[in-house]
Order: C-alpha cells, then sequence, then structure tokens
C-alpha cells in the first residue's frame, strides 16, 4: 500500500503540472486511493465515461491442468518467505539475495508453463 501511494503520489504530481488530456496506464489495486487523491485535488468523474481494455494476457491449456499446483507453490513460496524473514540474521543479505535469485528463476519457469506465448 506504501508503494502504491507513493506512485500514486508522483502520478498525481505529473497529472496536476500539465493542461492537457492525460491518460494513466495503472491497475487496479491503484484506483481507490488514486481517486481519492483526485477527488481532493478538485478532479471530479465525468458522466459517460468509457473503459478500454488496454491488455489481456491469454493463459494456455495447461493452465486448467496447473491451477491447484500452482495455488500450492505460491503458498508454499508464501510460508518460506515468512520463514526466511522470522530467521533474518547477520547473514540476512545474502540470504535475501539468494532467495530472491531462486525465486525469480522459479516464477520465470512457472511463467513458461502458465501463460501462452507470444
Amino acid at each position: 500500500a506504501v508503494l502504491i501511494g507513493r506512485r500514486n503520489d508522483a502520478c498525481l504530481e505529473k497529472l496536476l503540472e500539465t493542461s492537457e488530456d492525460a491518460t494513466v496506464l495503472y491497475g487496479v489495486a491503484h484506483l481507490r486511493d488514486l481517486d481519492a487523491k483526485l477527488r481532493a485535488a478538485g478532479y471530479r468523474r465525468a458522466r459517460g465515461e468509457a473503459w478500454d481494455r488496454a491488455f489481456s494476457i491469454p493463459l494456455s491449456e495447461s493452465w486448467t491442468v496447473l491451477a491447484a499446483p500452482v495455488v500450492a507453490l505460491l503458498a508454499l513460496d508464501a510460508l518460506d518467505y515468512v520463514s526466511l524473514l522470522a530467521s533474518f540474521r547477520g547473514d540476512g543479505p545474502v540470504a535475501v539475495a539468494l532467495y530472491a535469485a531462486r525465486h525469480a528463476a522459479l516464477y520465470y519457469a512457472l511463467r513458461k508453463w502458465v501463460l501462452a506465448a507470444p
């Protein structure tokens, strides 16, 4: 939430600097905070607003087969992360770096199986 708030603050700063129309391409997690900040700055929702899909990610056929293992993997990964944070000691930066590298490789491989190739 803190990172989203900071990104929204940067976005709002740029919006207030321009008198031109602007388009903001953010995910749904930003909307509640950004909407409140825009309203506080004097903006109001336009009537007859239109929403367009900016992009979508097609899932491959294997997603239905992999759904349960992927959820289990993410749950196990969350427990692993909590365990890492609980054991954070003097060797913490090295452990965190190795953890991040391992999971980056894991998620890259998982992306190859779950998402359809472009």
